[in-house]
């Protein structure tokens, strides 16, 4: 929703004398279009390297038989500034047939 970083950053920084340090984002899809299996895929083509050395992964919830309880995959290392978080948002929240997949960074 900010169309101007700059002048929200000069904001912060002149009017309260801060700086940033974080900035959390989070994109929902809601209809599973690109869902957590497609993130998989993402990390094992390289498509989560900024650059560098591929990022580490893991994983958390059930992925051999899942249960409808979701399941989430960490791409990065918050304490080395990046990390991202895929996962099953509906699932989480009770919908075992749900698709809406919450990507954060």
């Amino acid at each position: 929703m900010v169309e101007d970083w700059s002048s929200l950053t000069a904001f912060f920084r002149d009017d309260f004398r801060s700086r940033m340090t974080r900035w959390d984002g989070a994109v929902d899809d809601y209809i599973g279009k690109r869902g957590i299996d497609w993130a998989v895929d993402q990390d094992k083509c390289g498509g989560f390297n900024a650059g560098g050395a591929q990022p580490r992964c893991r994983q958390n919830g059930n992925w051999i038989k899942p249960d409808g309880k979701g399941r989430t995959l960490y791409i990065g290392e918050r304490k080395n500034g990046n990390m991202g978080r895929i996962y099953e948002k509906g699932k989480q929240l009770g919908d075992p047939n749900s698709r809406w997949t919450r990507f954060e960074v």
